[in-house]
């Protein structure tokens, strides 16, 4: 498959920057005349509205039916994208500090998920959304019950998207330390790479040896089932939201406030965005 851009000689891919770069500041259809007046190109109307027609039948621009100026794609802004060589030496000191973060095992995913809406709504100068991995939808990965005091542990799970699933309980006085380590290591051995959202229904067999570990073990699936169903786990990771008032689109303050008002709605944006990624 050929890549973005590949089909573009020099004098297109000029035009179509400027055709982006315009519409981004004004939100309005990108004219022949507006490229020539504003932008420099030592070109004649004629020859960069015939440019502006070859990128319109190669995908990069469209036209409303309403103006005879042109606007972008998603085609045509990917080129725009894939076209900036550099970002500031700030913004890329942030970008490498994400790229480590990501390789490290001991971030929690939610840290990691809020710093890089963070720099999306930097990069972009507008509003950056994210949404977090289900945790029933992951996978098991690894579990930990940890003694922390008289009868009282910490379950902490730990699945394949990063995500961190951390509870105190208090469990019978019949069984110790010794035995909160054999249950974890019991769980590891049968439910390593399941989804999360499986074990319920899952069963553990048990050998002579760790027969009485049975209410240990329930109690622990009784906890995983309990915390991980519901929808309050899901997250949308915000950010950016002040970057709306620089766009031309949003200089009406009535539109401002209606499109804040959603994106103070998680439960709508979940919603959403499920919808989106799912192809609805």
């Amino acid at each position: 498959m050929k890549s973005v851009g590949m089909d573009l000689d020099k004098r297109k891919a000029e035009i179509l920057i400027a055709v982006v770069k315009h519409y981004i500041k004004t939100a309005e259809p990108v004219s022949s005349q507006t490229i020539v007046a504003e932008y420099g190109f030592n070109l004649c109307s004629a020859t960069v509205r015939h440019g502006l027609a070859a990128l319109e039948s190669m995908g990069y621009l469209t036209h409303p039916h309403t103006s005879a100026g042109r606007v972008p794609t998603d085609k045509g802004y990917r080129f725009f994208v894939n076209s900036i060589k550099e970002l500031g030496s700030s913004m890329m000191n942030r970008v490498n500090h994400l790229r480590t973060l990501y390789q490290r095992r001991d971030v929690e995913i939610e840290k990691l998920l809020k710093d890089t809406a963070d720099l999306l709504a930097s990069v972009t100068r507008h509003v950056a959304l994210i949404m977090a991995p289900s945790i029933q939808t992951s996978t098991f990965k690894h579990l930990e019950l940890l003694p922390i005091g008289e009868k009282l542990a910490m379950m902490v799970l730990i699945t394949d998207t990063g995500r961190i699933l951390k509870k105190v309980f208090q469990y019978p006085s019949a069984f110790n330390s010794l035995d909160l380590q054999r249950v974890a290591g019991l769980f590891n051995a049968r439910f390593s790479g399941m989804e999360v959202e499986k074990i319920e229904g899952a069963d553990i067999a048990l050998s002579s040896p760790d027969l009485l570990l049975r209410p240990l073990v329930n109690q622990v699936k009784g906890i995983l089932a309990q915390e991980t169903t519901g929808f309050e786990e899901e997250r949308v990771f915000l950010s950016g939201t002040s970057f709306m008032l620089q766009q031309p689109e949003f200089y009406d303050m009535g539109e401002v406030q209606s499109i804040l008002d959603i994106l103070e709605r998680e439960y709508f944006l979940l919603n959403l965005l499920r919808d989106k990624l799912s192809g609805n």
